[in-house]
């Protein structure tokens, strides 16, 4: 394997770790923004708390 393809295959790898790290951050982020909700404000929006506090909607579950 040339220096060029293994530098090819770190930086692919890199870039998926990035990718997953962004998207926990951002799940992260709006989880904290629900749980400033109440329960009747995420009804209103048309979602329940679930028996661990995080939210969801149930229509998502049928």
């Amino acid at each position: 394997m040339s220096t060029k393809h293994a530098f090819a295959s770190v930086t692919h790898v890199l870039a998926g770790m990035s990718g997953r790290i962004r998207a926990a951050r951002s799940r992260r982020q709006t989880e904290r923004v629900f749980a400033r909700f109440s329960n009747h404000e995420l009804a209103d929006m048309g979602f329940e708390r679930d028996w661990d506090g995080s939210a969801y909607r149930p229509s998502d579950y049928r």
